[in-house]
């Protein structure tokens, strides 16, 4: 408050404070007049006294207003403070969770400075995070991870990876799978190598770096993928299987999106849990895992007069596959990529 209103708000105040004497004296009745001049005299010194008090009250609330800012800007000189003595110690405030573990056979351990911490799964993986699975014994170690934007990531044995983003990892070694399909929102997932980047256009596809041969090889499944590496980018396409040894030296060979060499990642498959599932949304997921077709002709569904089935718990599709068919009494084969399926028994 600048003087000029603190003036103007001390007389306002002094007015109504005189009229407040004036009504209490018409209320007492006539007295003995005084004289002007001490009425003057009077009035002088109230009005000084007043002003007085008000001053020191208005100086009293602005140093009240002043501690506290100082107080607020000593605490967040403070936390500043902390902070940054916590960053250069390599440690993060909040941390930015970008997936958590969705599927885990054997052991995987999140790399630290001082060693490793075994995870669970449903674990929360943050930002920055370097993840590999560990192979003991000769027993393999595979897991998936569900990332923030809906992908599945999943390691194979031996693998080693780091989160840098909900949409990219970097992959140090061994080899990763990618399913950008199903709930992820978009597409563009990129997977960091020192050969170059690969970029996802929707799709499922395998990122490998074979350490024997100093090559980075990729096999798509499903829509394509981009590597971006030197001055001309590379496309691979669904059925299609680039091993590059850099640039101008790429070599695409076609493949089955089926068979023993996908097995790794149909046993690190989300799974679909006990619940009541509808038979065309299972056989989906059966295939989709296992790389297969399913007849879509109505007929097929038609004949195994079967509307839901029940899931079959934590089994990859696979052996989901065995289980839930013969509770049902329905038989299989798989014939040249495709899955077909024959009525109960007994019919």
């Amino acid at each position: 408050m600048s003087y000029q209103e603190l003036e103007s708000t001390t007389r306002e105040q002094i007015v109504a404070a005189e009229e407040e004497v004036r009504e209490l004296l018409r209320k007492a009745g006539p007295r003995e007049a005084i004289p002007p001049k001490d009425l003057a005299a009077i009035k002088s010194a109230a009005r000084r006294e007043w002003q007085e008090m008000v001053l020191v009250e208005e100086k009293q609330r602005l140093w009240s207003l002043r501690r506290a800012g100082l107080a607020l800007a000593a605490s967040l000189l403070v936390a500043l403070l902390v902070g940054w003595l916590w960053s250069r110690q390599g440690v993060s405030l909040a941390p930015i969770v970008v997936a958590t573990v969705d599927v885990l056979e054997g052991e995987m351990r999140l790399i630290g400075k001082h060693g490793g911490v075994y995870l669970e799964v449903g674990s929360g993986l943050p930002e920055g995070a370097r993840l590999e699975t560990v192979e003991r014994g000769g027993a393999p170690s595979r897991a998936a991870l569900r990332m923030t934007g809906g992908e599945s990531v999943r390691l194979d044995t031996g693998s080693r990876i780091q989160l840098t983003s909900s949409r990219r990892v970097e992959l140090e070694r061994g080899a990763v799978y990618v399913d950008s399909g199903g709930n992820a929102p978009t597409h563009g997932f990129e997977i960091g190598t020192a050969f170059g980047t690969v970029t996802d256009i929707g799709t499922q596809f395998e990122v490998r770096l074979i350490e024997t041969e100093a090559a980075l090889r990729i096999r798509v499944r499903e829509g394509a993928v981009n590597l971006e590496s030197g001055p001309e980018p590379y496309s691979v396409e669904a059925g299609q299987e680039l091993t590059f040894h850099g640039p101008g030296f790429g070599v695409v060979v076609p493949i089955e999106s089926y068979g023993p060499e996908w097995g790794w990642v149909v046993a690190t498959a989300p799974r679909l849990g006990d619940g009541e599932i509808p038979i065309q949304e299972y056989l989906d997921w059966v295939t989709r895992e296992m790389g297969l077709l399913y007849p879509d002709d109505g007929a097929a569904a038609a004949e195994l007069r079967i509307d839901t089935v029940t899931g079959s718990g934590d089994a990859a599709p696979n052996e989901s596959l065995e289980n839930v068919l013969r509770a049902y009494g329905l038989g299989y084969r798989i014939e040249d990529g495709t899955l077909f399926l024959t009525a109960p028994s007994g019919d």
